[in-house]
């Protein structure tokens, strides 16, 4: 089990305005009857596919397609579209069914970042989806990520009652008669919410954010890993030999957290170092002297669990009474540190503009949630404890390395403020890391 690296420390107020991330004592409002919804009996992966009544809209009632995309994302994917025979999507989808009727519906589509989907239609009103590669965002990747996707799920499905989409069938080579690799899987009935988690309506909170805590809690039940990297394999028998960075960086698996965050700050710092610009040369010098200020020691060398890599609302199925109904996109999952698994849904570390405050009662909400689901498991609560330490904190920001087009300012400092106190500055940091990194 998880346990945070000595005694929490409750600080009130912080240079600069850096609230500190320990926190408890929720306001009275905030409490909630509201009790995550479960599945039923047995996995949800498990449960009777969708079966569309006359009364009930289409799963793709609610899809979007290129909305929220630039233009010329536009133009990008529909040329690509074009090339696909989806008919033969539905071919694939009567083949393992044992059927003739399955209707594939080109009029809508559902788009994320890096993938396609599509629904299929049966005469007997079940429904599944097809998700589709977008070539353009591959950027140089292989089928490999599809396959470890394939596994992953699969993996979940078997060992949990985790909301995901069972997988029916899968073609991963890019000269099948549809044109491109595809997954078939159950449709999960439910919406988007088109805002990030501390947008949404203040009464809709505290049964959201319960549930998701549920989810966290569950996924930290999984069978754990003696190393870090994808799940591959099939019929209950899976392999770890690879993992990656943000970015699809692809490095062979590893057996250590250590090893995995030093490994991952000397790549961050080294393309840092390529581009040669020395703000982002001290930002990742930064980053790497953070790392043993997070690390458990006692968790270095695993077990390691199973990370969803984006658990955030845009990978959130709710049903009409905002219910936790689907866990999707599990493209990247892999095994990693428990610094890592143990964190807040990343939308809460998003900063107001321009004011660069973070949603500190939502992490009080969310966290004290977490609390109430984890005694379930272990009344020790450790994952609860390090996410809202001062080690789960540097983490967290130090996990963020990737997001950033902009030098993350108000991050930088805060993290500063972590690791040296208020008497050393941004300049200052920079001369240590220019000083260090010459004299190698």
């Amino acid at each position: 089990m998880f346990q945070t690296g000595g005694v929490r420390e409750k600080v009130s107020e912080r240079p600069g305005g850096f609230p500190h991330p320990i926190i408890r004592n929720l306001p009275q409002d905030y409490h909630s009857n509201v009790v995550p919804k479960t599945s039923g009996s047995g996995p949800a992966c498990f449960i009777s596919v969708h079966s569309l009544s006359s009364a009930m809209k289409p799963v793709s009632a609610t899809w979007v397609g290129h909305r929220g995309f630039p233009p010329s994302e536009k133009d990008l994917v529909t040329k690509f579209l074009a090339t696909l025979c989806l008919e033969s999507l539905a071919d694939k989808a009567n083949e393992l069914r044992g059927r003739d009727d399955c209707i594939v519906n080109s009029d809508a589509f559902a788009r994320g970042r890096e993938h396609v989907v599509f629904e299929l239609n049966f005469g007997d009103g079940i429904e599944w989806v097809a998700r589709i590669p977008l070539p353009h965002r591959l950027l140089g990747r292989t089928t490999a990520e599809i396959r470890s996707e394939v596994a992953t799920i699969r993996f979940v499905c078997q060992h949990s009652g985790l909301p995901v989409p069972r997988v029916q069938g899968f073609d991963f080579d890019w000269t099948n008669k549809v044109g491109a690799p595809y997954v078939l899987m159950d449709a999960i009935r439910g919406r988007i919410y088109e805002k990030i988690l501390p947008d949404i309506a203040e009464s809709k909170k505290a049964g959201i954010y319960h549930q998701l805590a549920a989810k966290l809690v569950e996924m930290s039940k999984l069978p754990r890993w003696n190393k870090i990297g994808f799940l591959l394999g099939e019929n209950s028998q899976y392999t770890i030999t690879t993992m990656a960075f943000e970015g699809y960086h692809r490095l062979p698996a590893v057996i250590s957290s250590r090893k995995f965050y030093f490994q991952r700050a000397n790549w961050f710092l080294e393309s840092k170092l390529q581009e040669g610009n020395q703000e982002w040369i001290a930002v990742a010098w930064l980053y790497r002297e953070a790392i043993p200020h997070f690390l458990q020691s006692q968790y270095e060398n695993g077990p390691f669990p199973l990370r969803h890599p984006d658990f955030s609302n845009p990978n959130i199925l709710y049903d009409d009474e905002d219910n936790i109904a689907g866990i999707i996109d599990w493209t990247a999952a892999q095994t990693s540190p428990w610094e890592q698994f143990a964190r807040y849904p990343h939308e809460f570390n998003r900063r107001s503009f321009p004011s660069g405050a973070v949603a500190i009662r939502e992490w009080e909400l969310f966290l004290q949630f977490l609390e109430d689901e984890e005694k379930k498991v272990d009344p020790a609560i450790p994952m609860t404890k390090f996410i809202g330490s001062k080690a789960g904190r540097i983490a967290e920001l130090v996990d963020e390395y990737h997001s950033y087009s902009v030098l993350p300012m108000e991050d930088i400092k805060e993290l500063i403020y972590l690791i040296y106190g208020s008497g050393i500055t941004w300049e200052e940091i920079k001369g240590m890391a220019v000083k260090q990194i010459l004299s190698f």
